[in-house]
């Protein structure tokens, strides 16, 4: 009875769906889950208690990066220690992964620009950080992310899509901070 399902025509901008997603929630923190990725266990309650303690808009955490390799069929799991936050960093380089926790009012206010197809979740990031929303990190791995070879974010550095996205993201920064990244 807690679970409701809600459909979204997809676009290709995970954007879109993401905003919808967000304005139908009901909860004062929303955590980010892809699909082809695995929460740990305690990734929920870790994040809440996090936040409570906190009291941040934006929470990221540790995670585990996992490798296929079909040749031998084994996966390898390397963890990814969530470094410390730092606005200038971040204008920088994604150091943030996507898979994070973020107020339902930060969200709102901040929402994924829909014509960015696969750097959505860096530009959501920058622009928090330049309304100065608080962020916190986790040390602690709570998601394991599957990096596969046909996956979007290797497939965009290809297609181009990643170049366009970067200067969607350069207009934007522009546009509202008079900023280049």
């Amino acid at each position: 009875s807690r679970i409701k399902i809600f459909s979204c025509v997809h676009s290709g901008h995970i954007g879109k769906v993401r905003n919808y997603g967000n304005r139908l929630a009901k909860g004062e923190l929303l955590v980010v889950q892809d699909s082809d990725d695995v929460s740990l266990p305690d990734r929920l309650d870790v994040l809440w208690q996090e936040y409570q303690n906190s009291k941040a808009d934006v929470l990221y955490h540790s995670m585990y990066m996992l490798f296929r390799d079909a040749e031998i069929d084994m996966v390898s799991r390397q963890f990814r220690p969530a470094k410390p936050y730092s606005k200038r960093e971040l204008l920088k380089t994604q150091y943030i992964p996507g898979q994070l926790a973020y107020t339902k009012k930060a969200i709102l206010e901040t929402p994924y620009n829909e014509e960015v197809t696969v750097s959505d979740d860096w530009l959501v990031l920058i622009e928090m950080a330049m309304k100065d929303y608080k962020f916190h990190s986790i040390s602690r791995a709570l998601y394991e992310y599957w990096y596969v070879p046909d996956s979007v974010t290797l497939n965009s550095l290809e297609d181009g899509r990643r170049k366009k996205d970067l200067l969607i993201i350069q207009k934007v920064l522009w546009r509202k901070f008079k900023i280049l990244s």
